[in-house]
This record gives C-alpha cells, structure tokens and sequence, in this order.
C-alpha cells in the first residue's frame, strides 16, 4: 500500500494518545503493521 498519497490530520503536541494515533492509522486506510513498517524504513 502506498502510504505517500494519504493525507491525514496530525496534532502538533507531543505526546500522542494511543487513541489519536490509532485514529490517524484508521485515517490513513492502514493496519497498524503497515504503519510501523513504513516508520521503519
């Protein structure tokens, strides 16, 4: 899946929530492992 053409809304603050970021995994139309897997390369 090409990740690049996804556009999602990320918070500027940091931390994130689990819930946010579980959020803009389902925004991006990804599974969690296709989303730790492009955050590796």
């Amino acid at each position: 899946m090409n990740l690049r053409n996804r556009r999602v809304t990320v918070p500027r603050h940091d931390p994130l929530k689990i819930g946010i970021l579980k959020s803009i995994i389902e925004q991006a139309k990804t599974s969690q492992e296709e989303f730790v897997k492009y955050l590796e390369k």
